[in-house]
């Protein structure tokens, strides 16, 4: 996971993963971005299939409340 964290409690983080299963390799990129309301933070980001073995795109919501 790279990450990088702006002014005012904005958040941008890229990651890649990779998991073996039963319906073969799976490797994946996911770019969310993210940003600070006090202890709430909201994002989105997209979430893409890129090894071919399968057709996977993704929109991603997070809402995240830290105490």
């Amino acid at each position: 996971v790279f990450g990088y964290v702006g002014e005012e409690g904005a958040v941008t983080t890229f990651q890649y993963w990779g998991q073996d299963g039963d319906a073969g390799r799976s490797e994946k990129i996911e770019i969310m971005y993210t940003q600070m309301y006090g202890s709430l933070e909201v994002g989105t980001g997209t979430r893409t299939e890129i090894s071919g073995e399968f057709d996977e795109t993704a929109f991603v919501v997070s809402i995240i409340f830290r105490r």
